[in-house]
C-alpha cells in the first residue's frame, strides 16, 4: 500500500484483504492489521459475501456460517481504539524501481520479521537509510546513487542479491565483500533461559 502511495500521492484508494481459511482467522487478522496501520481510506474483504452468509438453524435462529466476521469485528474495534493516535506511517526506506524483480517478497519477509518496509519507486535521497534488494539493479544509476548517500554520511544496506547482481559491475569499488555463492547448513540452535 504504501508504494502505490509513493506512486501517485493522495490517489490511492485502500487496501484489499482476503480470507483464505475460516479454520484459520490469525492470517486474515494479521492482514487487516497490517492493513490497518498503512491508514488506507477504505479496506475492501475478499469475499465479503463469505463473511456474511448465514444459515437458519432448526429453531429458527440465523447462525453466521464463518466466524470470520466477529474476528473481522474483534479486529477493528481493538485497532479503533489507538488507530486514531498513530501518525503516519512510517519504516525503512526500500527501493524498488518501477516495473523491477527478484527476491521475491523479500520486502513483505523483512516487515513481517518485524522490520516495517517503506517501498518507494524512486530513489529516495531524503531518508538516512535506504534498504537495497535485487530490485535496484534496474536502476541503470544505482552505483552512483548509493556513493552519493554514503558520501551524504547516510546508510545504505544491500542484500547478497543485489551484491551478486552488481559484482565485477563497480560495487567492488565501494565495499570489499564477494559474492560466492556458497551456503552455510546449521542445526537449529537451543537457547536455555538464564536465571539472574
Amino acid at each position: 500500500m504504501r508504494y502505490f502511495e509513493h506512486i501517485k500521492p493522495g490517489k490511492f484508494g485502500g487496501g484489499w484483504v482476503r480470507c483464505r481459511s475460516t479454520s484459520n482467522a490469525e492470517p486474515y487478522t494479521e492482514q487487516l492489521e497490517n492493513t490497518l496501520f498503512a491508514k488506507p481510506k477504505a479496506i475492501i474483504h475478499w469475499s465479503y459475501g463469505s463473511l456474511v452468509e448465514t444459515i437458519n438453524s432448526p429453531d429458527g435462529k440465523t447462525k453466521m456460517l464463518s466466524p470470520i466476521a466477529e474476528v473481522a469485528g474483534y479486529t477493528f474495534d481493538k485497532l479503533d481504539a489507538f488507530l486514531g493516535n498513530l501518525g503516519e506511517p512510517y519504516g525503512v526506506a526500500a527501493y524498488k524501481p518501477y516495473h523491477s524483480s527478484g527476491e521475491m517478497y523479500i520486502h513483505n519477509y523483512v516487515g513481517m520479521v518485524g522490520v516495517p518496509m517503506d517501498l518507494y519507486p524512486d530513489f529516495p535521497d531524503d531518508r538516512g537509510t535506504v534498504f537495497l534488494t535485487e530490485h535496484a539493479k534496474f536502476d541503470t544509476e544505482i552505483l552512483s546513487k548509493i556513493v552519493k548517500h554514503l558520501n551524504e554520511d547516510k546508510t545504505v544496506i544491500i542484500t547478497s542479491g543485489l551484491l551478486k547482481a552488481l559484482q565485477r559491475k563497480g560495487i567492488e569499488k565501494i565495499l570489499e565483500v564477494e559474492y560466492t555463492g556458497r551456503k552455510s547448513l546449521v542445526k537449529p540452535i537451543h537457547v536455555s533461559a538464564v536465571h539472574g
